[in-house]
């Protein structure tokens, strides 16, 4: 390869039409979602699914693209989570679905033009490969939009979803395996209530390998009174005290039957209370003053998410309805203070002997994860930023083109704020606060993903960058040189610069937090309240003996 020249004398000229037509470079998939983003930040969903459903080509979002493949697939993912905030379940889970069979994870495919487009033209020619984080959360989201419903079948297959996926990180020792908890925790209370207790043990298991759930004691212990799944965090719920690492001395009495796992039939016998053989139902109905809601089909679920709406209550807009709150009251409280029920008490809580309790579980999303964007930043910087990643002869390279003047700026995408991360989410049962643990950080998994991989996108862009001026030189000895050499090599750089669009793709709608409630409550009326950012939703729930109700609010600003 003939090297590179001493600065011609039209370097200026060409550093001026070159900084010209790279700013005509258009900021790829960050642009295209940049309206729906602000839509959001206004607290506008349905003007966010309106920008989203412009950029899909479509009307309304009940209609699907033609080609719902490349950038279409995160299009899809956007709006589902909008959807979800809004209520339309169906519809969420549908957009899920047909993403999730889109996405690739990390570099499972590859073909040769997308090889050479990242390596001349750009990162985001070829098709999106998502960090592992996103695709376990396209599981556990669809998983809370089944729940929601009241459909435990469609909730069993994303859990069996979530497991496959849950199966290829563990094999390969991903850290990512760690964002698996609140889905794990969905998928063990589908098959709880799917009468299926040894799997779900299984699913509660993991979710506390990453997360000390309070609220997963109690029923780890009814459930293991039926299964014979056990692990020392099993154990350790349990009571069954693990063996001591130190081998006993000779002549020493040590138990050893407290330290291996009850049998099914032995637990279940020194059981005082049995679970009924039937999974139990979800039963919930629920009292409305909400009008003019939209709804999904499904007919007598349980439903819980709702439309964030600001400086007012949220509006309903699933096939179940709620009691608004009244104006000016605070989130669990009363217009009138005589009204307010009085606190729950643990009996309240058992219910009596012959009647089993009913459950909610409650799932609060809000915030919204950072979004990629366009940067240009030094050479000098990028060099650093690179350092691990980038080959000597590149570096090298890169550092003669920077002294010669030739190149200055880098274009890479970096990453942006995450939106109500410090915010404080709301559980109010019958006007007394209850407790939501944090089950995720959506936001620190995706700054963590995009550290780990910031230095090998930044070297990418450097030798994208190398590629381009070579190409130049090359075409200005082609041409023999001069001005015309030099304006012929200018239009080929200037062309591949601009065809250099930093890879600004991810799932820009995913919360940056999620929080997990559960509450045994005796069968009868309850008020259940959810906030978050501002918004809040207020439902009235008649519950029957062991039924059950699993109740959403996502707020993505």
């Amino acid at each position: 390869m003939p090297a590179l020249q001493s600065p011609s004398p039209y370097r200026h000229f060409g550093g001026l039409a070159l900084i010209a037509l790279v700013s005509c470079a258009c900021s790829g998939h960050a642009a295209r979602t940049e309206a729906a983003r602000s839509a959001l930040d206004a607290r506008d969903a349905d003007g966010a699914i309106a920008a989203l459903n412009e950029e899909l080509d479509v009307k309304t979002a009940e209609d699907l693209p033609d080609d719902v493949s490349g950038d279409n697939t995160l299009l899809l993912l956007d709006r589902a989570m909008i959807l979800q905030q809004i209520g339309k379940l169906k519809l969420s889970s549908r957009d899920l679905e047909i993403a999730d069979k889109q996405i690739e994870l990390l570099d499972l495919s590859s073909s040769a033009a997308d090889d050479i487009g990242k390596y001349i033209f750009s990162d985001d020619t070829g098709p999106y490969q998502a960090p592992a984080y996103e695709k376990l959360l396209i599981n556990t989201t669809n998983i809370a939009n089944y729940l929601m419903r009241g459909d435990l079948n469609g909730a069993r297959i994303e859990a069996r979803r979530l497991a496959v996926m849950q199966k290829y990180l563990r094999d390969r020792d991903d850290p990512s395996l760690s964002m698996s908890a609140p889905g794990s925790y969905l998928a063990g209370f589908t098959f709880e209530r799917s009468n299926e207790p040894q799997e779900a043990l299984r699913f509660y298991d993991e979710a506390l390998q990453f997360v000390p759930f309070a609220s997963l004691e109690e029923p780890v212990k009814r459930l293991s009174q039926r299964a014979s799944y056990r692990s020392p965090r099993i154990n350790k719920i349990l009571g069954i005290p693990t063996p001591a690492a130190k081998k006993p001395e000779k002549g020493s009495q040590t138990a050893t039957k407290g330290s291996t796992p009850p049998s099914p039939q032995a637990t279940k016998n020194s059981s005082s209370k049995a679970r009924p053989a039937d999974p139990p139902k979800n039963t919930a109905s629920k009292n409305t003053a909400s009008k003019g809601s939209s709804s999904d089909s499904s007919a007598g679920t349980a439903s819980g998410t709702k439309k964030a709406s600001a400086g007012s209550t949220t509006k309903r807009f699933t096939d179940v309805q709620t009691k608004p709150a009244t104006p000016g009251t605070p989130l669990g409280g009363s217009a009138n203070p005589k009204s307010n029920p009085q606190p729950i008490t643990g009996t309240e809580q058992a219910a009596s002997a012959d009647v089993p309790p009913a459950e909610v579980l409650v799932i609060v999303n809000f915030g919204r994860v950072p979004a990629k964007k366009a940067e240009r930043i030094p050479i000098g910087l990028a060099l650093t930023y690179a350092s691990g990643a980038i080959s000597h002869h590149d570096r090298r390279k890169a550092n003669m083109l920077a002294a010669q003047g030739l190149v200055t700026w880098i274009n890479y995408p970096s990453l942006g704020r995450a939106r109500g991360k410090y915010s404080v989410p709301k559980f109010f049962v019958n006007g007394h606060q209850r407790r939501l643990e944090g089950a995720l950080a959506v936001d620190r998994e995706a700054a963590r993903a995009w550290d780990a991989a910031k230095g090998r996108i930044i070297a990418s862009a450097i030798t994208r960058m190398i590629a381009r001026l070579v190409a130049g030189e090359a075409t200005r000895r082609i041409s023999g040189g001069g001005l015309l050499g030099f304006l012929l090599s200018l239009t080929t750089q200037a062309t591949l610069s601009a065809a250099d669009t930093p890879d600004t793709r991810s799932w820009g709608t995913l919360p940056a937090r999620i929080a997990i409630g559960r509450v045994t409550l005796p069968p009868g009326t309850h008020t259940i309240q959810l906030g978050a950012r501002g918004a809040e939703d207020r439902q009235t729930l008649t519950l029957e003996p062991g039924g059950w109700a699993v109740l959403g609010l996502t707020v993505l600003y």
